[in-house]
């Protein structure tokens, strides 16, 4: 009888600690998952317009300044972007530019 229950506590002991184990490893996988989630230019376009609280064919009217490009291109590479998400390179810099400001 006392060997079971040196068994019991033994095997007890096991499953708390496999338990630890698995919930640790489940937390890192989910920390580790959430870290490398980034976010695309397209996202950070919109996010930082609803931050502004203004349209995305704004931001591309401020990125142009930076590069003095015309209005009518401003308007091509809109379209091009709303049909084919292209987006332009003058509205990627900008947007990275931009990504921490609040």
């Amino acid at each position: 009888m006392n060997g079971n229950i040196e068994w019991f506590g033994f095997l007890y002991f096991l499953g708390a600690l496999l338990y630890i184990v698995i919930i640790y490893g489940i937390k890192h996988v989910e920390r580790r998952t959430t870290q490398k989630t980034l976010l695309s230019d397209e996202d950070y376009l919109t996010l930082i317009a609803r931050q502004r609280e203004c349209s995305e064919y704004d931001i591309f009217g401020l990125a142009s300044k930076d590069w003095t490009i015309s209005k009518a291109r401003v308007e091509n590479d809109f379209n091009g972007y709303l049909k084919h998400g292209n987006m332009p390179f003058y509205v990627k810099d900008y947007v990275r530019k931009n990504r921490d400001d609040p």
